[in-house]
């Protein structure tokens, strides 16, 4: 069993370049598109599917930071305006996210 857990973490760890590039783009999305519905689900759902992963394989930092934003996020996506200051804490948390995805790739 915590063989089969150790190689689901670094099958994890494997997967933060790839999240981190996802995630990237789709902030850039969100930017270029002043926040359209379909790019702020589509950044919505990737901080949700890591902020669920990241704790489960051990890395709290990241979770922690995934969770910080992804509930940020829901209450934008639950609400019918955007204010300038709910994406201006967006995006200081997304930072924040973009650097705790940072340093679990250094395994920091």
């Amino acid at each position: 069993m915590e063989q089969a857990l150790a190689a689901l973490r670094e099958d994890f760890a494997a997967s933060l370049p790839d999240r981190q590039t996802a995630l990237s783009a789709a902030w850039d999305a969100l930017d270029q598109n002043e926040w359209n519905p379909e790019d702020l689900n589509a950044a919505y759902h990737l901080v949700h599917s890591l902020a669920g992963a990241a704790e489960t394989f051990g890395f709290s930092d990241l979770g922690v930071a995934a969770r910080a934003l992804n509930g940020h996020l829901h209450g934008i996506v639950s609400s019918p305006q955007q204010s300038p200051e709910a994406r201006g804490e967006a995006a200081r948390l997304y930072q924040d996210l973009a650097t705790a995805l940072t340093a679990a790739q250094a395994g920091r």
